[in-house]
């Protein structure tokens, strides 16, 4: 497996460009067998695939395709930044609702429907950031 990299790439980015034999893919890392040999539209971890063109040296993946995947790469990698972010927040307003709930002697039953409450904000604002 080549794990490429371009501006702005880093090891630790969830999806990353795999690049051989006149095919390109952007890959997710967390759905990815490294031992499997191959690279195909179906292989596991894919979620971008484009086959290259034959030229007269075989098979290569022309510049506009590696610009692509760049793109769509660093999309991918850019949302799931965005969603982490989101859900470090929602954890932080959690926490919060527990630490007030505890203070103030909320029944904890009544807690889970304040989570529920801060939830569906937080699927709210991630709706509208989605539309952006």
């Amino acid at each position: 497996m080549t794990d490429s990299t371009f501006p702005g790439a880093t090891p630790s980015d969830r999806f990353f460009i795999d690049d051989r034999v006149g095919c390109i893919a952007v890959r997710d890392r967390q759905r990815t067998d490294p031992e499997y040999p191959g690279l195909h539209w179906d292989t596991d971890g894919v979620v971008w695939y484009q086959h290259g063109v034959s030229g007269r040296n075989g098979w290569f993946v022309p510049p506009e395709m590696k610009e692509a995947a760049q793109k769509e790469c660093a999309r991918l990698n850019a949302e799931q930044a965005s969603c982490d972010a989101l859900k470090a927040e929602v954890q932080r307003l959690r926490d919060w609702v527990m630490s007030v709930s505890n203070s103030v002697n909320i029944d904890p039953d009544h807690a889970p429907s304040v989570l529920m409450m801060i939830s569906n904000e937080a699927a709210e604002l991630l709706a509208a950031s989605a539309l952006k």
